[in-house]
């Protein structure tokens, strides 16, 4: 049976399962950091096996923020940061379903520019038919 991907907000998924023991051991504030984020209502994607979290992945929108630790700096614009990725691995397509949660949202979004784009040149197309209709008759 393939486990289920679920978004949960932090203040539902348990700081002291040993998945994140390696987090709080080699991140320091790492603890003060997932409580903030429970306090603020933060979710994350999170994958369950058997009871124990086998996967966890933060999602930071930081749309509207310009990247200045880059060259070149990068304006303001849309943007989703992998804050934290973390998965146990065993031998399945885990890693690559949770890069496809990473991956998605950027999808939807270049597929709706496209859209929106087609329906402007659209709208375009006809009004010069109209016009070019307008001048024949």
């Amino acid at each position: 049976m393939e486990e289920i991907i679920s978004l949960k907000q932090f203040n539902h998924i348990d700081i002291t399962d040993p998945f994140f023991d390696s987090l709080s051991r080699d991140y320091d504030g790492f603890k003060d950091w997932f409580n903030r984020k429970a306090k603020c209502g933060a979710e994350a994607y999170v994958q369950y096996r058997d009871g124990a979290l086998q996967a966890f992945l933060y999602l930071k929108d930081e749309s509207n923020e310009p990247l200045t630790d880059v060259i070149p700096n990068r304006p303001a614009c849309k943007r989703l940061k992998v804050g934290t990725f973390k998965i146990d691995a065993h031998n399945t397509k885990l890693g690559e379903r949770f890069i496809k949660k990473i991956l998605d949202p950027q999808l939807l979004f270049c597929h709706l520019q496209r859209t929106a784009q087609r329906a402007v040149e659209q709208q375009h197309q006809h009004k010069i038919a109209d016009a070019v209709h307008g001048v024949v008759a």
